[in-house]
């Protein structure tokens, strides 16, 4: 007795999901700037950690004041000058990952990425209390 008629089918079915879930992954990767460069820093050999953090004082603080403006604001018209300007921060973030792979620093790429997800952290903080208006 041989296997089932469909056993061939059902394995093309299966890899056809495998491959469609690895498309999807990449894709996905690719969309997200901070996980696109977290990939591209990864292929050169420099790793972002959950837990890399910055030195840069001046620039934490600066997030901990837009986080409080966050809370604070009181309108939905504060709420979006706030993402404007942390979206116009986000570019800025990304034009320097780009600029810095570019010119092959992944010290700086490596920094610009962990100011980015500081930033796209700010993002969802917005866009929360945006959806709770």
């Amino acid at each position: 007795m041989h296997g089932p008629p469909n056993q061939s089918v059902q394995k093309d079915k299966a890899a056809a999901a495998n491959y469609s879930s690895f498309v999807n992954k990449g894709y996905e990767t690719l969309k997200s700037p901070l996980r696109r460069a977290e990939y591209l820093l990864s292929l050169r050999g420099t790793e972002m950690g959950e837990t890399d953090s910055l030195e840069d004082q001046h620039f934490i603080m600066e997030i901990m004041d837009t986080r409080e403006s966050v809370e604070e604001a009181e309108s939905r018209s504060d709420l979006e000058g706030l993402l404007a300007d942390n979206n116009a921060q986000v570019q800025g973030e990304i034009d320097a990952i780009s600029n810095a792979f570019d010119s092959g620093d992944l010290q700086t790429a490596k920094e610009a990425s962990v100011r980015l997800k500081y930033r796209l952290g700010v993002t969802d903080s917005i866009n929360a209390r945006l959806h709770d208006m």
